[in-house]
């Protein structure tokens, strides 16, 4: 009972190890989104 455990749990690691260095080899491409700001309206008010 306890060798089929360790077996599961080796082969657990060793998908998180093979993940892990799938995601550090070709990590995901940044979503670019442009940040929109609005400004009071007292900037451009006149004296």
């Amino acid at each position: 009972m306890s060798r089929i455990f360790i077996i599961v749990f080796v082969a657990g690691l060793l998908l998180l190890a093979g993940g892990a260095l799938l995601l550090g080899e070709f990590p995901p491409s940044p979503k670019v989104q442009a940040v929109e700001k609005t400004l009071p309206n007292d900037r451009f008010k006149g004296n």
